[in-house]
């Protein structure tokens, strides 16, 4: 029995000895390091997270790397959290600013188009027939200004909108009456950015005008749909047989096609035209 007890005191008191010098180093291991450590990575997981408020604080009772470490965080996160707010405040002003110009620019296409309706009232109707034509190419260009516009930042242009005012925006300087215009526009078309939108804007006017100039002529119904084909817009009109395109006209709408990469489609003798543009 006491050779046991020696054996067993021999075999067990470094036993225990091991396991209470492995308990103290877990002890301080997790005091020291690893709940300081655990503590810093959910707030840097937090900040990840996009919680850019959060902060480690003062760890007052960790060991000195800790609080390092921790007021290292603490700095870095007030650095990004204040260039961060300089950057938004920075765009904020660029924003405005950008309004601002788009406006300007409005109101200068606006003060355009009620000079050339001054000049009109004392041009002959030749005179008055070319006037109307800038006309309606000013107002285009203002129109898809005030769209792209509407909700007070830069966004994107409805070309359903877009078309419908700019064509009864013709109508109405060409004399048509609103009965003799048809319109088919869908509830949701695709919206157009602003470079996107003046060119077509544009285009619109040199394939309408004389569409409207025979309506107003003949009394004729004009029809015009906007359909969406996958990811293609097709505009189709119908209308005034023969209706007649200058060589101005001709260029243009050869350029604004180019510029927008859209096919466009004109028999003139049957008064027909079908744009199709891929949508933006």
């Amino acid at each position: 029995a006491a050779a046991r007890r020696d054996l067993a005191l021999a075999a067990g008191l470094p036993l225990a000895f091991l396991a209470i010098a492995v308990a103290v180093a877990w002890w301080g291991i997790d005091r020291l390091v690893v709940r300081w450590v655990g503590r810093i990575n959910r707030v840097a997981a937090l900040y990840g997270a996009g919680r850019q408020s959060v902060r480690v604080g003062r760890l007052a009772s960790a060991p000195q790397e800790m609080r390092a470490l921790a007021m290292c965080f603490d700095e870095m996160a007030d650095r990004v959290e204040g260039r961060s707010n300089e950057l938004r405040a920075a765009l904020a002003e660029k924003s405005a600013l950008l309004r601002e110009l788009h406006h300007r620019v409005k109101n200068n296409f606006q003060l355009i188009a009620s000079l050339l309706s001054l000049e009109a009232r004392d041009a002959t109707p030749a005179e008055v027939r070319t006037l109307r034509t800038q006309q309606d190419r000013v107002h285009a260009m203002s129109i898809a200004y005030r769209l792209a516009y509407a909700s007070g930042e830069v966004g994107k242009v409805p070309s359903a909108a877009l078309v419908t005012e700019v064509v009864e925006r013709m109508r109405h300087g060409a004399g048509v009456a609103e009965r003799r215009l048809w319109l088919a526009m869908p509830d949701e078309a695709p919206g157009l950015d602003l470079d996107t939108a003046i060119p077509l804007a544009l285009l619109l006017t040199e394939v309408v005008r004389p569409f409207m100039a025979a309506s107003a002529a003949d009394g004729a119904v004009v029809q015009i749909s906007l359909t969406t084909v996958g990811e293609t817009l097709v505009l189709s009109l119908s209308g005034p047989k023969s209706p007649s395109y200058d060589d101005l006209s001709g260029r243009l709408i050869d350029a604004f096609g180019r510029q927008l990469g859209a096919e466009v489609i004109l028999t003139p003798p049957a008064g027909q035209a079908i744009l199709r543009l891929g949508a933006a």
